[in-house]
């Protein structure tokens, strides 16, 4: 009887709990080894984000794509990084709205329409965000991105919008 109930308990309480949790947006600034920022943009400041997952981080990594990681640590294999943490006070995601995202490859070309996917692309489709007109800078992508005018979104952009949606900094 005793595991009876044990098991009910976590069908009832825990397992709903574990299954929608509230969302975190971690931000990344990478360093070059000169200790330059590396900007995607012209005025960007993030080059990588992810969200938070019931068991972890989910984020698309460009030689293993969309995985859910353990920790922020493991999301990249930069070492000269730092975060930002935005986090929403209400609005929360489930397993079963990142699930059809894990294991695709990713997406090298910033193409909103395909199979494979980036890690602003992956966070802004799961969160419903827009996306907008790219344009790349020259400096960090060359003259000729085959891209530039089609539709995605920059971390810079997830930032932006998250913000308006009611995404705050998170309090250590």
């Amino acid at each position: 009887m005793n595991t009876l109930w044990w098991r009910l308990a976590l069908a009832v309480f825990i397992f709903p709990l574990l299954a929608q949790a509230h969302i975190e947006l971690v931000f990344f600034k990478i360093y070059r080894p000169d200790g330059s920022l590396l900007s995607l943009g012209e005025k960007d400041q993030f080059a990588h984000v992810g969200l938070s997952h019931p068991s972890g981080w989910v984020h698309a990594h460009e030689k293993r794509g969309v995985e859910v990681v353990a920790s922020v640590s493991d999301m990249l294999d930069h070492s000269r990084f730092e975060t930002v943490i935005l986090r929403h006070p209400s609005l929360k995601v489930s397993s079963k709205k990142v699930r059809p995202f894990l294991g695709r490859p990713y997406d090298a070309d910033f193409q909103w329409n395909s199979e494979k996917i980036y890690c602003s692309e992956l966070v802004a489709k799961i969160l419903h965000m827009r996306p907008s007109p790219m344009s790349f800078d020259a400096k960090a992508w060359g003259e000729d991105h085959p891209q530039k005018g089609e539709l995605g979104i920059s971390p810079d952009e997830v930032y932006h919008q998250a913000r308006a949606l009611g995404f705050v900094p998170s309090v250590p």
